[in-house]
């Protein structure tokens, strides 16, 4: 007899169970199989979310983007606008006027210099040193018109408390001469308040006040500079003058004694008239003897009858005849100085008198030992020789 083993190991076992769980386990792996799935589906919805949502978010910047970028141009018109409308008004300005051109001598010289500077025949060049050459390599005049210039400007600036006017004038890029030509009221460099306002011209040069007898020909050539440069800087109607009017020279200076008394110097020079210096301080051959000599001062060689002015406040000790210096002036200043004054032609300060500093003291002569008209200027500190250039910048030449 068969005995029949349903122990779960075996064949039979295992073919009963099958079929006994057959549902089950088709129904075990439908389930498996859409476990398997499902996870794949919801990948694929996860995916499409997010590029909706990315998409989504794209459209958001470039939506606020486009809201604003509209101000970019704006704030770009409204520079350019009241730019291009202030440029346009300006060059209407310089055209738009009525010309009026009279028959003047100076007109035509002005519009004959013109048309040449515009319309030269010859074919020119620049040489090494940028000179104008013609084809040939030789040199050029310069143009008449010597190059159209802006008209002066001026402008304001407040002083601040120990605030030098010599550091106002070099941060605006002009001379100290040309700060005081603007604002005669200040005498003395060293005694600016703070607060004052103080005229600041564009360019170098001085401020002239027209006096009578005064012509833009005599200006011009009393101060060396160009006729129409002269006339742009000013920008002139005409040529007439009108006494007490004020005009810019262009590159001119004050007088080196007006500056010197404005910078507080303590000497200033005694002739301000022109004059060369024909003979320096020192060791020099002596012009009459022709023997090396020690020379005690300056000799300024000017004109006879040249005014000759008192180099600094003091007591006229000595006021008198010498056979070498001619008619003389000695003139006592405080910390012990002296100064000498000879060769004059006549004395105008008496012995004893006080001076200022500018005072007329005498007249320039050839008197005494000389050999020509020349004031002789000496020195004393402490009654020892002082080289007069040491004091008195301007001797320096």
């Amino acid at each position: 007899m068969e005995i029949i083993n349903y122990s779960e190991n075996t064949i039979y076992a295992r073919q009963k169970n099958r079929f006994r769980f057959s549902g089950n386990r088709l129904n075990a792996s439908r389930y498996s199989s859409a476990a398997i799935v499902m996870p794949r589906n919801y990948g694929i919805r996860n995916f499409v979310l997010s590029v909706k949502a990315a998409f989504s978010i794209l459209f958001k910047i470039i939506f606020t983007i486009l809201k604003v970028i509209w101000v970019v141009p704006a704030v770009a018109l409204c520079v350019y606008y009241p730019w291009k409308a202030v440029d346009d008004m300006a060059y209407e300005e310089s055209f738009a006027g009525e010309v009026s051109m009279e028959d003047t001598a100076w007109s035509m010289e002005f519009l004959d210099g013109a048309i040449s500077a515009f319309a030269r025949e010859t074919t020119t060049y620049l040489d090494d040193q940028g000179n104008l050459v013609d084809e040939d390599g030789n040199l050029l005049p310069d143009m008449p018109l010597g190059g159209f210039k802006e008209a002066v400007r001026y402008g304001w600036h407040t002083m601040r408390k120990n605030e030098a006017l010599a550091t106002v004038a070099k941060n605006n890029g002009i001379s100290l001469s040309t700060v005081l030509s603007a604002n005669p009221s200040i005498t003395d460099v060293t005694e600016v308040p703070a607060g004052k306002k103080v005229r600041i011209p564009s360019m170098n040069g001085i401020v002239y006040t027209v006096v009578k007898g005064d012509s833009l020909e005599k200006i011009v050539k009393r101060y060396g500079v160009n006729f129409n440069d002269f006339l742009d800087v000013n920008n002139l109607p005409s040529a007439e003058l009108v006494l007490g009017q004020e005009l810019f020279i262009p590159g001119a200076k004050l007088p080196d004694s007006v500056l010197e008394k404005a910078m507080g110097e303590k000497f200033m020079t005694p002739i301000r008239a022109k004059w060369y210096l024909s003979s320096p301080y020192g060791s020099r051959i002596d012009p009459i003897s022709k023997v090396r000599k020690n020379h005690t001062g300056v000799d300024m060689a000017c004109p006879t009858g040249t005014p000759i002015y008192a180099s600094m406040s003091g007591t006229v000790s000595k006021a008198g005849w010498s056979n070498v210096y001619g008619y003389y002036v000695i003139i006592k200043h405080k910390e012990n100085y002296q100064t000498l004054y000879g060769h004059m032609s006549k004395i105008l300060a008496k012995e004893g008198s006080k001076v200022s500093q500018g005072d007329k003291i005498g007249l320039v002569g050839s008197t005494g030992y000389s050999t020509g008209p020349h004031l002789h200027f000496t020195v004393y500190k402490n009654n020892s020789l002082v080289n007069p250039a040491s004091v008195v910048p301007s001797l320096k030449k």
